[in-house]
């Protein structure tokens, strides 16, 4: 298991969770959320968060075909636009159950979907937004 971010007050007791479950754990602080490279190889990938607006990881998880959960209450509910990928940051059961949900069935995670709806948000396609509302001006 990677763990990207400080953890908090919360690290010690992941590391010593992790070791009680014989689950290795590696984790990586202050590598930058837009650093994709971690997720070429995860199985899985969780990102919980209590507010965020735009999360350019979950695109590039997405469009490499990586089973994503993350949270529902900020705005990566409308680029995911799937509620069986969605949990609530404050609930530690829920998020649990759902990233061992999609471990055990990687079918049911909806990657196809997914990788469709990150193309979306192609440089391309976003160029030609922007150019067509110049066109409209």
């Amino acid at each position: 298991m990677v763990l990207v971010g400080n953890g908090g007050i919360d690290l010690q007791q992941l590391k010593d969770l992790a070791q009680h479950l014989s689950v290795k754990i590696l984790a990586l602080d202050n590598l930058p959320l837009s650093n994709c490279l971690v997720f070429i190889k995860c199985e899985s990938i969780c990102l919980s968060f209590f507010y965020r607006r735009f999360c350019i990881p979950v695109l590039e998880a997405m469009a490499l075909k990586t089973p994503v959960v993350t949270t529902k209450n900020t705005s990566m509910a409308e680029i995911i636009q799937d509620e069986n990928n969605l949990i609530s940051a404050d609930n530690i059961e829920e998020i649990a159950e759902k990233m061992s949900y999609f471990l055990v069935n990687p079918q049911f995670a909806n990657t196809e979907k997914h990788y469709t709806r990150a193309l979306d948000f192609s440089e391309k396609k976003f160029a030609q937004q922007v150019l067509d509302i110049y066109e409209k001006l």
